[in-house]
């Protein structure tokens, strides 16, 4: 073990599994690893090759009590399961065994930086097409999408539990070095990862350790947000049938409009031309220029996605672990709210709504003067505001 004090016989299995794991999911280099093995690297690959390990494709997929992490190996998953966690399902229930081993966390937390990290990540007030976006940017086959993968989830749990600032940071440190780990995984495809919505306001520290990863905002107005909330409670609110009895409905939709204020709140504090909103209305109503911005945003500079792919996209239901049709006047129809019920909404919302509006509309405004200044014989908009008005 070059470099370290000669371990005990009895840890040196232990400490080499380590090492092995942590090279496996991004966490150390190929030199490093081989070094602390005693090995050439040369050596290190034949040994992995050997093993098949080089064919492993190791993903976190779970918290322990001790906030040790579980990995499992995702290899030959498409992702396009509706979230993250429905594709570890499927992986897990193939046909033959699937390598899967745990790291400690403070292993994790001691490691070196992750070797990737996302190009992508999506912010969501929920139920407003952030699903349906991932499905038509991964259409293209260039970039892959994890959705809502409950390890994070996990760790901004835990983190809201606790009050010690240690214990704090090193939850901060364990969801990027996790969120590392995914980008890793997908090597060399692009990667999107989407938060659930509910972790927004949590969110703020796990963006700051990747200050160059793009960041979307996908918001809905917050009637239509509720509405599908009320008719099909998200399993974060806790046990309630799909029709809410009368006496609950007000309290369930001061709940889900609350959910929607403080995840706009969140996003909207966060600095920087790295933010970018879309709205649920410009992704279903103009999807190819939609998408054209996002990954302009992206720095994807690639060609134009295929409008049959995005058509067949657009046609499926979002939501569904296989293939559906979408039927937004049928099966998919979602009521609107009674008047006392958006009354309630209005109330709950309408500063983050308004505040949401201005700073889509100044976002609007500032690619409007970019492209003026592209095509200086196009007329500007002035400053009273024309050109920058934008539906939410």
């Amino acid at each position: 073990m070059h470099g370290l004090a000669p371990p005990s016989r009895a840890t040196i299995g232990d400490r080499a599994a380590i090492d092995v794991g942590l090279f496996l999911t991004g966490l150390a280099g190929e030199a490093e690893t081989a070094a602390r093995l005693g090995l050439h690297p040369a050596e290190l690959r034949e040994l992995f090759d050997g093993s098949a390990l080089s064919r492993c494709t190791m993903m976190p997929v779970g918290v322990g009590d001790n906030l040790d992490i579980r990995f499992l190996d995702m290899a030959g998953e498409a992702f396009d399961a509706p979230t993250f966690d429905d594709s570890v399902g499927r992986a897990r229930s193939r046909a033959g065994g699937r390598r899967t081993f745990s790291l400690p966390a403070n292993a994790i937390a001691a490691a070196e930086a992750p070797r990737a990290t996302p190009d992508g990540i999506i912010l969501h007030v929920g139920r407003c097409g952030s699903t349906l976006l991932c499905n038509l940017l991964a259409s293209g086959g260039d970039w892959i999408a994890l959705r809502e993968p409950e390890c994070l989830n996990s760790l901004f749990l835990a983190r809201a539990a606790t009050r010690d600032p240690a214990a704090i940071d090193r939850i901060d440190t364990l969801a990027g070095q996790l969120a590392g780990c995914l980008a890793h995984a997908v090597r060399p495809r692009k990667s999107l990862v989407k938060l659930s919505s509910w972790t927004a306001p949590l969110a703020a520290p796990l963006l700051a350790r990747f200050p160059g990863t793009p960041v979307i905002v996908v918001v809905r107005d917050p009637w239509q947000t509720v509405a599908s909330f009320l008719a099909e409670p998200p399993h974060w609110y806790g046990p309630a049938s799909a029709q809410l009895a009368a006496s609950e409905r007000a309290g369930a939709v001061r709940f889900f409009a609350e959910a929607w204020r403080s995840t706009v709140a969140a996003a909207r504090c966060l600095p920087g031309e790295r933010i970018m909103f879309v709205d649920y209305e410009d992704i279903v109503g103009n999807p190819a220029a939609t998408l054209a911005k996002l990954r302009s945003h992206l720095g994807d500079d690639g060609p134009p996605l295929a409008p049959a792919a995005l058509e067949a996209t657009l046609a499926s239901y979002s939501k569904a672990a296989s293939a559906e049709a979408f039927d937004p006047s049928g099966k998919h129809r979602r009521a609107v709210l009674a008047p006392d019920l958006a009354e309630i909404v209005t109330a709950v919302t309408a500063g983050e709504s308004l505040g949401c509006r201005c700073r889509e509309a100044g976002q609007a405004f500032v690619e409007e003067m970019a492209r003026s200044a592209a095509c200086p014989g196009r007329p500007r908009p002035d400053e009273s505001g024309e050109g920058r008005s934008h539906r939410l």
